[in-house]
């Protein structure tokens, strides 16, 4: 039978969940989990580190919030070093918002950090956007190259968080305007009928400001798709097809972008044409793409519809 533990071991152990990481907190518990007269300590200090932990981040959210709503709202419009100082992030570099959703009690400052890395993000600003979600920036002194960005995407799809990410901006007002588009593909993330989990306002600028007019959207959407517009197996298919056919310009390319045989393509292509007309589809192709890209979302449920 083993001896209880001394209390000098409990005192040694919440000091330095004080100072470390929950990795370095698991990893240290790790090796001890397998003698029973600790099972009662550790699951006490455990649940000690987890309250440390979530006080923390309260505390540091209330000194910060203040600061990060003036400059949301333009009224400190030229921060400082001290400013700097105080959200432990730098606003004179290059930003990017991303819009994170999960249950309470998820540790987003966990989730950010393997995409700050993708990103190569020299720091991070975390702040809460509601109630179950949070806005994370990630900031490094230059520009994000491409390559960054592709290393991000990969990243963010492999996190089972709903996210949103906007566009990299620079400066203040890039530090406001990255975290708008973060929130305007989150919108429209809600809207979209089989939205995925991951949304980059890049893929989704059109619907953003489609979108800012909900009742003029969805009379464009009306006029345009007529007999096409109301959901079924049938409708959606050929809609898929459609803007599929649309968006690559060729039967083979929308083909292989279904993953369905080309001549699949051409016979939905003519279910389309009987709906709304050949002539229509040709010399209305912007229009009807938009319209079928529109048709994704929510527009015509009432339920989602706002203004």
């Amino acid at each position: 039978m083993l001896d209880e533990p001394a209390p000098g071991f409990k005192t040694t152990i919440v000091a330095l969940s004080r100072t470390m990481t929950t990795a370095m907190f698991d990893d240290l518990l790790a090796d001890r989990r397998g003698d029973p007269g600790l099972s009662d300590v550790l699951d006490a200090v455990e649940a000690r580190y987890d309250a440390l932990q979530a006080e923390s981040t309260r505390t540091r959210e209330n000194v910060r919030r203040p600061l990060v709503e003036q400059i949301l709202d333009g009224r400190l419009d030229d921060p400082g070093r001290d400013t700097d100082e105080v959200l432990g992030y730098r606003l004179a570099g290059t930003h990017l918002a991303l819009r994170l959703e999960a249950p309470r009690g998820r540790l987003f400052s966990e989730e950010l950090e393997p995409l700050r890395l993708a990103a190569g993000a020299d720091h991070v600003l975390l702040m809460a956007d509601g109630a179950q979600s949070w806005i994370g920036w990630l900031g490094r002194p230059d520009a994000f190259a491409e390559h960054d960005l592709a290393r991000l995407r990969t990243a963010a799809a492999e996190r089972a968080t709903r996210l949103t990410v906007g566009e990299p901006a620079t400066g203040i007002t890039g530090f406001r305007r990255t975290r708008e588009q973060a929130r305007e593909a989150a919108t429209v993330q809600h809207m979209l009928l089989d939205a995925p989990p991951t949304l980059w306002f890049r893929d989704v600028w059109l619907e953003t400001v489609l979108l800012q007019d909900t009742s003029r959207a969805r009379a464009f959407l009306v006029a345009q798709l007529g007999q096409l517009l109301p959901p079924g197996a049938v409708n959606d298919r050929v809609c898929e097809t459609l803007l599929a056919w649309l968006s690559t310009g060729s039967h083979v390319a929308a083909a292989a972008t279904l993953g369905i045989h080309e001549n699949t393509v051409r016979n939905r292509l003519r279910q389309a044409e009987a709906a709304i007309g050949g002539a229509t589809i040709q010399h209305r192709r912007v229009e009807i793409e938009v319209a079928l890209r529109l048709r994704r979302t929510r527009l015509l449920d009432d339920d989602h519809i706002v203004g």
